[in-house]
């Protein structure tokens, strides 16, 4: 598996489909660099009460983040880069000049956001459906980089399930002072920006550069303040 390239993606989507066979009203999706900054108990009331709502930073790119549209509409070969770097290179060069502008299969319009997720059961079934029946999709991102800020998107934006989303719960801040690619590390000084965004998880931590934020969280893990308000 290869950091933006689809098996990304293809990961994302077997642990989902294990998931199929629990009872929930919600799958998160966190990474080992995400870590709980509220109470579990606050968590559980707020998905109990939107149980027909999905909590994803879902953005329209070409009128909320035209930036990325490279990442699309170019070749992108992450996948076989590494086995096969001059061929990689060669197909991207000569397709580029075939097609200089790729455009996504059957007329849907590209959304996009971050990685991390609270997803519906009914929104999980049906980015599952569509990403085991439709082949041109699927084909179209194994050739795009960093799919998996997209796929998922894509598939809700374009349905009416789209219009069920909230804010995601997983807070991340990207610095263009250190890294415009990664979100920052949190450290103990963070805390207060941490409690005050009103997320129930963040990333990124790491306990080798910082474990006190972690002990922090453990024994004082935030209340709201009502700095982030989700509507049903």
């Amino acid at each position: 598996m290869r950091w933006g390239s689809f098996s990304m993606v293809r990961a994302t989507m077997d642990l989902a489909e294990l998931s199929r066979r629990h009872e929930f009203t919600h799958a998160i999706l966190l990474s080992e660099q995400c870590y709980p900054v509220r109470p579990l108990e606050e968590l559980e009331d707020l998905l109990s009460t939107h149980a027909d709502q999905d909590f994803i930073d879902l953005r329209h790119v070409a009128s909320e983040w035209p930036v990325i549209s490279p990442r699309f509409e170019k070749f992108y070969f992450r996948e076989w880069s590494r086995r096969a770097p001059r061929t990689c290179w060669l197909a991207k060069k000569v397709l580029g000049m075939i097609r200089p502008i790729r455009q996504p299969p059957g007329g849907v319009s590209i959304h996009a956001g971050s990685t991390w997720w609270a997803l519906s059961r009914a929104s999980l079934d049906q980015v599952l459906d569509e990403h085991r029946t439709n082949r041109r999709l699927r084909r179209f991102f194994s050739l795009t980089l960093i799919p998996e800020e997209m796929y998922v998107h894509t598939i809700l934006g374009n349905s009416p399930r789209g219009e069920c989303t909230q804010p995601s719960i997983t807070y991340a801040r990207f610095d263009k002072q250190i890294s415009i690619s990664h979100p920052l590390v949190w450290t103990r000084t963070d805390t207060a920006e941490l409690e005050s965004s009103g997320c129930f998880f963040a990333r990124k931590f790491d306990e080798s550069l910082d474990a006190e934020v972690l002990d922090y969280f453990d024994q004082h893990p935030s209340a709201s303040d009502g700095s982030r308000v989700w509507t049903v």
